[in-house]
């Protein structure tokens, strides 16, 4: 994590590593064991982005799921850090999907606004995907922001 690319995978519950880039993240997972769902805050919404993204609990019904990816330096900042999450298994993988996927990959320099030869900013992304019976039935990007390097380190981030 200080010196190499890393992924990883999970939220901070299920991987603790992931707690080492918290501070600088603008996501971050709480889980609300009276409901016994996941839950996405959003610590710093911008104008018009929900303070949070609830799952739904899941059933046979068509459920609602949320996926991240979150695109930060590694601790020393010769790399970086790609987290991958969501508040159920199917999320975690339909952003696992987002960024393999050549198209949808294509379609994520897109929203980010990257150009040929142009490095990829850091960012962090919310997809919604609606699952039936633990299958994803579709996924959608519906916020990203793109992280500021500097303001991490105002943040206290401790790398360079």
């Amino acid at each position: 994590l200080k010196t190499e690319d890393v992924i990883l995978l999970g939220s901070e519950r299920a991987n603790p590593w992931v707690s080492l880039i918290e501070p600088w993240r603008g996501l971050r997972f709480d889980y609300d064991p009276a409901l016994h769902r996941a839950i996405i805050v959003n610590k710093r919404p911008a104008p018009g982005e929900p303070s949070s993204f609830v799952g739904e609990a899941v059933g046979e019904k068509p459920y609602d799921s949320f996926g991240t990816l979150t695109f930060v330096p590694n601790l020393d900042r010769t790399g970086s850090i790609l987290l991958i999450a969501g508040t159920n298994m199917q999320g975690t993988s339909a952003a696992g999907e987002y960024i393999t996927n050549p198209d949808r990959f294509d379609e994520l320099m897109k929203l980010l606004k990257v150009t040929e030869g142009k490095p990829v900013p850091y960012f962090e992304l919310v997809v919604k995907l609606v699952s039936v019976a633990g299958t994803s039935v579709s996924a959608q990007p519906i916020m990203h922001r793109i992280l500021d390097a500097n303001s991490m380190r105002s943040m206290g981030y401790t790398g360079r």
